[in-house]
């Protein structure tokens, strides 16, 4: 077989597997990726005119971005597997995303001294509050049909319990760990 049936084959299957994780590739996911590497290719650029252009901090930047991507894969999977396929989760990670990337944009064009559109700054603070509304509204309850029930039934969806740690407790000793602990040999040296 050619070659580029091959890779027809590769591409086919990476663009499937990216369409379950990631859900339809719609205008927010590729809203999203347009901000992601506008922000990272900013950044570069806001670090080269600082002089404080490093490899470990863009690799840094890097896996943050990937970080955002599992969020919203994970977002999708929650939506689609936990919550009965109601899309509410993933669209809430993404507007919070891409809300979070458009401020750093504007803070590399600041330091690159570049003016930003107003309108620009006002769309950003509206996503900001479409992302916690969306947020809410997710946490109070989840419309649409439940995967168990196959009701149209609002679906309460619990906040997990955070229980109150206090700082200093926590620091302080523990009764048992008085003694000291045994050596341990590690085996295998021979000076």
């Amino acid at each position: 077989m050619p070659l580029d049936h091959y890779l027809r084959t590769i591409a086919g299957i990476i663009g499937g597997a990216a369409g379950w994780v990631f859900g339809t590739p719609d205008a927010l996911l590729y809203t999203l990726l347009a901000f992601i590497t506008a922000d990272y290719i900013s950044g570069v650029m806001a670090a080269i005119t600082t002089r404080r252009l490093s490899s470990a901090v863009g690799f840094k930047g890097l896996f943050g971005k990937m970080l955002i991507l599992a969020f919203v894969a994970l977002a999708q999977l929650m939506d689609t597997h936990v919550l009965g396929g109601v899309g509410v989760l993933r669209g809430a990670v993404i507007f919070f995303y891409i809300a979070n990337e458009g401020i750093s944009l504007i803070e590399n064009a600041t330091v690159l001294g570049l003016p930003v559109p107003p309108k620009f700054s006002q769309a950003l603070a509206t996503l900001t509050e479409r992302e916690s509304t969306m947020a809410d509204g997710l946490l109070n309850s989840a419309h649409g049909r439940h995967a168990a029930t196959n009701t149209s039934e609002p679906v309460a969806v619990p906040r997990p319990h955070v229980p109150e740690v206090n700082i200093a407790e926590v620091r302080k000793p523990l009764a048992h760990t008085t003694k000291p602990a045994p050596e341990v040999e590690t085996g295998g040296g021979g000076d």
